[in-house]
């Protein structure tokens, strides 16, 4: 239990630089921490590391709004044509077996 806790802080520590550094929320890097290091089955291991993730893609996002730089049009433009795909993907996910499903996200 201990081991978990020093790798899941050490991982945490060098992940949330690296991400700060080159900016994004580092979903896929800890996606690949949790299920390779601490062995969270993947359908757990998303959704935790899209958790995670948030606190740097918002953090990252009101510093860029701050200096001016986010394209708040283009964004929608491109928010509103993914909206349908969100939907689709949010309701056919459910249907997907686990062994696809680890396959495709692996």
């Amino acid at each position: 239990m201990r081991r978990i806790v020093v790798v899941t802080a050490v991982y945490g520590v060098l992940i949330g630089i690296f991400v700060t550094l080159i900016g994004g929320g580092g979903a896929s890097l800890y996606l690949g921490v949790l299920v390779s290091q601490i062995g969270i089955p993947v359908h757990t291991a998303v959704p935790t590391s899209l958790f995670i993730a948030l606190p740097a893609l918002l953090f990252g996002f009101l510093s860029q709004v701050r200096v001016g730089y986010v394209r708040f049009a283009l964004g929608n433009r491109l928010l509103l044509a993914a909206i349908p795909s969100i939907i689709v993907g949010t309701l056919v996910s459910g249907w997907i077996p686990q062994d696809i499903y680890d396959l495709i996200v692996g």
